[in-house]
């Protein structure tokens, strides 16, 4: 699993080089991350981090989906929420993802329009850092790998 996170360890190698940490101690602080997300409650909306923002449905509830607009608005127009299953269904198919990465708890998703196309953003949450088995901040290294879906809104087809 470890290997998976290697494209996120190139990441955070910047850090290492604000910090003067090695290579072996990025790969360390990277599997620590890792290993924490890996045990963290699955009902729960995260931020860059793994920071719970709100708490998913509860047992007997229907599904929610947590998206943002990024026009800030607090809305998200009708046209943009239709093209979601076919911008979910690409995204689950891409072949440059394993089944970690299309885990969508590892993703903060954004929609915005452009013309006829809708553009649904997989953007991949920061790791957390860890310092004593505590997290005191967040890395630049990801699980996710960011995704841009274009979907045309007549069509609902995707289009890029």
């Amino acid at each position: 699993m470890l290997s998976r996170l290697l494209c996120g360890a190139l990441m955070v190698f910047q850090v290492g080089l604000f910090s003067g940490a090695s290579m072996a101690d990025v790969d360390e602080m990277v599997r620590e991350a890792t290993q924490y997300v890996e045990n963290l409650p699955r009902d729960c909306v995260y931020l860059d981090g793994y920071i719970c923002q709100a708490e998913g449905p509860k047992p007997g509830e229907s599904s929610r989906v947590y998206a943002h607009a990024t026009d800030d608005s607090g809305t998200l127009p009708g046209s943009l929420v239709q093209v979601w299953p076919a911008a979910y269904a690409h995204f689950m198919a891409d072949e440059n993802l394993n089944d970690q990465q299309k885990q969508l708890m590892h993703y903060r998703i954004g929609f915005s329009k452009q013309g006829n196309e809708a553009i649904v953003l997989f953007r991949p949450l920061f790791l957390p850092q860890m310092q004593n088995g505590e997290v005191v901040g967040k890395m630049r290294a990801t699980i996710g790998r960011e995704v841009r879906v274009h979907v045309d809104l007549t069509t609902q087809k995707v289009s890029r």
